[in-house]
């Protein structure tokens, strides 16, 4: 039997138990955890290759995953955002706007 031959058994019979078992109740002493009860919504986005270097550097700074990095910076920007006063806003649309300018030529 190759190694990968019985990693897959292993997995096979794993996977099984998990099915044959998930009803039971966990053994004493055990916590189980629902960290996420709401069904989450999933984005796929396209980050420049030194961004995600720096994603990653700051999450293994403060010992996180690096998703939750990117979820804490999205919840910082929408947050800033709510409490944006009317010159604020203001000045970061005449801002967007002057760069959509120079970028449009």
């Amino acid at each position: 039997m190759t190694d990968t031959t019985h990693l897959d058994e292993l997995v096979r019979t794993e996977a099984e138990h998990a099915d044959t078992t998930r009803d039971a109740p966990l053994p004493e002493g055990v916590k189980g955890t629902q960290p996420n009860k709401e069904a989450a919504r999933v984005y796929t986005v396209r980050l420049q290759p030194d961004l995600v270097d720096t994603l990653e550097r700051v999450a293994k700074e403060i010992d996180v995953p690096t998703s939750a990095v990117i979820r804490g910076f999205i919840q910082d920007g929408l947050a800033a955002r709510q409490k944006e006063t009317a010159q604020a806003l203001i000045g970061r649309i005449t801002s967007d706007s002057q760069k959509l300018a120079r970028l449009l030529g």
